[in-house]
């Protein structure tokens, strides 16, 4: 019977958030959404801020991603995040107040660079409400 499930690791510079054998990820290529199987062709790639899915056992289990790096083998997907985080570590109040000051520095913003640097910030309160929200469903 052939093999069902991968090796799945996600580091983060602090520790290691997941490793696992599972049976598919949904990552958040910076050329788009991405997912994964077992046996899937090797490749590396650059991940932006987006939620983080694996299915494990026929459950599946979300997080957060805030850039990284992702490689693919046919047996093994290693993610090196730049910042992850579980379901479990989100605070959906603090993600609404830290959208809600995003939105007026973006608003506010004079330069280019302050526009990214708050439009980066958005993003992330807005991936962890996502992400908080699916985990208490």
């Amino acid at each position: 019977m052939a093999e069902k499930t991968f090796q799945f690791e996600v580091v983060s510079p602090s520790r290691v958030l997941v490793q696992e054998e599972v049976e598919f990820v949904l990552a958040p290529g910076a050329e788009g959404d991405f997912g994964v199987l077992v046996g899937h062709c090797p490749f590396i790639t650059t991940l932006k801020i987006g939620p983080l899915v694996f299915r494990k056992n026929g459950t599946e289990q979300y997080m957060t991603v805030m850039g990284g790096f992702a490689e693919v083998t046919p047996t093994k997907m290693v993610v090196l995040a730049e910042l992850a985080e579980k379901t479990e570590e989100l605070d959906i109040e603090r993600a609404r107040k830290a959208q809600q000051e995003s939105e007026k520095k973006r608003a506010s913003a004079v330069t280019e660079s302050e526009r990214e640097e708050a439009q980066k910030s958005l993003d992330r309160s807005l991936v962890r409400q996502a992400v908080a929200s699916k985990s208490q469903k």
